[in-house]
């Protein structure tokens, strides 16, 4: 039931991708909607690259051991040093938009610096309540936020103005609601009863708090370089893009990737956010029986619930390209991107796996640089590809980034439990097995489709 509520909250970034984009893509015409398509790299960037907090405040709270105190002053304390960082953002940026001139107003970066605030916030708050097992909470939360805050621009595009400063005011006020609404589910189900703070020898006080942070901040300085490293390559493939080519050309790639990223964002996130609490405590219990369970039981659900959904969705993906886009001019385009990476999106998915047992292990720092090199090659090739003019190239680029990631991210895993109990290992034969057996019966459909 737990993991159908944490699908359910995924139902509002299917229904913005599959109904609100394109309807987007109408209102505002492909120049505007190509601005809008990267402020959602942006917006999709920040919240990767928050410190490292969504990642340790995700851990910390799941860990054996730790208690009630503990939970909340982590929680705590990652809101303040997020906040801080986005106060420090603001005279900076006023700087520039007023050097810079554009038409890019100091409203819109305004807004766009509060958007992306209550979203990063929004997010860590998510990661808190899912570490405690209040999946519905979450769920729901995330659900109605998304719906709402797109349900509604598009609403305010449609009957207010087409404009790009209606879209980031409606986005970032509906933002700070659902980061408001996050934020008290989460003081009730974190904050500690007054005999918890006697325990924890403090009460709450802005110096607790930011000592807390600091040790958050040197606890995840290497998810930095990694939440940098995800956010660049997931992202500034579109800034390339946009940039090197135009933002028309931008439009039908943002849409396929858009599309291709529903195995790993819609379809395996859930499973991810479901498993990884109870692999993160199996571990930290050091109890290799529940490990190995949990680790298969994660492993299966993947396979079910997203590779097996991501063979089907690339048979059909050009009647299903059409029907979403409808007439849409750029469905060619989109259908033949689509046709390179989603094979590989699929395949990726299976790599929230190992990233669950390296979380465990606090082995943030081969996280950062393994993902640090991948991330400069991959985005060194994509700029070659663009400045060719061949978006195609990319779409193979990131299919092999995916893959390389997952094979990277396990042969790590194993490399940690040599000699020890041999969880990772099984995990990795297994996982190997899943997506070989899934790739044969993808190839399989298609000889006999074609017979």
């Amino acid at each position: 039931m737990d993991l159908c509520f944490l699908y359910a909250s995924k139902s509002g970034g299917f229904v913005v991708g599959f109904l609100l984009l394109p309807l987007f893509n109408r209102l505002l015409g492909s120049d505007l909607f190509g601005v809008v398509a990267l402020i959602l790299t942006l917006q999709a960037f920040v919240m990767l690259v928050d410190f490292g907090m969504s990642t340790v405040v995700g851990r910390d709270l799941a860990v054996a051991g730790a208690t009630p105190f503990q939970r909340y002053m982590t929680w705590r304390a990652a809101e303040w040093v997020i906040s801080l960082i986005y106060a420090a953002l603001i005279l900076p940026l006023s700087i520039a938009i007023w050097a810079w001139g554009g038409t890019f107003t100091q409203v819109d970066a305004l807004g766009c610096l509060v958007l992306f605030w209550a979203l990063t916030l929004q997010n860590i708050g998510q990661n808190a309540l899912v570490a405690r097992h209040r999946f519905v909470d979450a769920a729901s939360l995330q659900a109605v936020g998304v719906l709402a805050r797109y349900g509604l621009s598009a609403i305010a595009l449609a009957w207010i103005a087409p404009t790009l400063s209606c879209f980031i005011v409606v986005q970032a006020i509906v933002s700070v609601a659902q980061m408001l609404a996050t934020r008290w589910r989460c003081v009730i189900t974190l904050r500690p009863t007054p005999t918890d703070c006697i325990r924890g020898v403090e009460r709450e006080r802005a110096d607790s708090l930011l000592r807390t942070g600091m040790a958050l901040l040197r606890t995840g300085r290497p998810l930095i370089l990694l939440g940098l490293s995800g956010a660049a390559v997931m992202q500034l493939d579109k800034v390339i893009v946009s940039g090197v080519m135009s933002p028309r050309d931008l439009a039908p790639y943002f849409l396929a990737a858009t599309f291709c990223l529903v195995p790993i964002s819609v379809l395996a996130a859930p499973v991810a956010q479901f498993c990884q609490p109870r692999i993160v405590q199996a571990i930290s219990s050091d109890d290799p029986a529940s490990a190995r369970r949990a680790l298969f039981q994660f492993n299966w659900l993947i396979c079910v619930c997203a590779l097996l959904p991501a063979a089907v969705i690339w048979a059909l993906r050009e009647p299903l390209i059409a029907l979403w886009l409808h007439d849409s001019n750029d469905v060619t385009l989109v259908t033949q991107y689509s046709a390179v990476i989603l094979p590989g999106v699929g395949l990726g998915a299976l790599g929230y796996v190992p990233y669950a047992v390296l979380v465990a292990r606090e082995d943030y720092q081969f996280q950062a640089r393994f993902s640090f090199i991948i991330t400069t090659l991959t985005l060194s090739a994509t700029l070659a590809a663009a400045i060719q003019g061949s978006l195609l190239a990319i779409c193979v680029i990131y299919a092999l980034y995916h893959n390389v990631m997952t094979i990277g991210f396990w042969w790590r895993s194993v490399q940690l439990d040599a000699g020890g109990s041999g969880v990772a290992a099984a995990g990795a034969r297994q996982a190997a097995l899943l997506a070989l057996l899934v790739i044969l019966g993808a190839i399989g459909s298609v000889a006999v489709a074609r017979i």
